[in-house]
């Protein structure tokens, strides 16, 4: 049993690309997207912290920087096959889950496996940390797609993602530090005046007033 090995596994999580398959001019690592997603949840955090929420930081850390990597055992699998139906999420999820708990237990000193099994379980639960994670991770997201849109990117693709990653994130408006994300920080990212700009802010306009309307 081995740290060594670990440290070792956590490398490959730099030449995993997200997206696989979909053309990119920028290829972001899950490494490189498990920082920014850290990165936002902290500034998440930080912001529901202002608006008088307790928020367990050790919790929000763990989550954050840690949610990815299980990929290390499966890759990054493309969301549509992954959520296709409830039954191949479930499949993918138990082989996940098998091979981390294997991972664990032939790998990770006995003393150190419960911490392990915490670090890398599924960390977007109902607890408000859970939430930040799951909404951080979802903003990232969409920050990609808009990237790769703005430069031209040609794939039909990352509409759909940019799209669908609006909408996740709108389902989490409920919270003051996502609520200014979607009223502030997005619709500064669609403010400058360009072809691709103008589609993207339909698109942010039609996701988030369809929500306002709903709510």
């Amino acid at each position: 049993m081995s740290i060594y090995h670990y440290i070792r596994q956590l490398e490959s999580l730099e030449t995993i690309y997200r997206a696989p398959g979909t053309f990119s001019y920028f290829k972001h690592s899950v490494s490189s997207h498990n920082f920014k997603v850290a990165e936002i949840a902290q500034l998440l955090g930080d912001i529901e912290e202002n608006n008088g929420s307790v928020i367990n930081w050790k919790a929000l850390y763990n989550k954050s920087i840690n949610h990815d990597v299980p990929e290390v055992f499966i890759s990054d699998i493309k969301a549509p096959i992954k959520h296709y139906n409830a039954e191949i999420n479930q499949m993918i999820n138990t082989i996940e889950t098998n091979l981390r708990d294997d991972f664990i237990k032939n790998e990770i000193p006995s003393e150190l496996q419960e911490q392990f099994k915490d670090h890398l379980s599924n960390g977007k639960d109902s607890t408000l940390e859970g939430k930040i994670l799951a909404a951080a991770d979802k903003i990232d997201q969409v920050f990609e797609a808009f990237g790769e849109i703005e430069k031209g990117n040609p794939s039909k693709s990352f509409l759909t993602i940019y799209r669908d990653g609006l909408r996740e994130v709108n389902n989490f408006k409920d919270l003051p530090s996502v609520k200014y994300f979607i009223d502030v920080v997005f619709k500064e990212m669609v403010g400058e005046q360009n072809t691709e700009r103008e589609q993207l802010k339909k698109i942010y306009e039609e996701v988030t007033s369809k929500e306002k309307v709903k709510s």
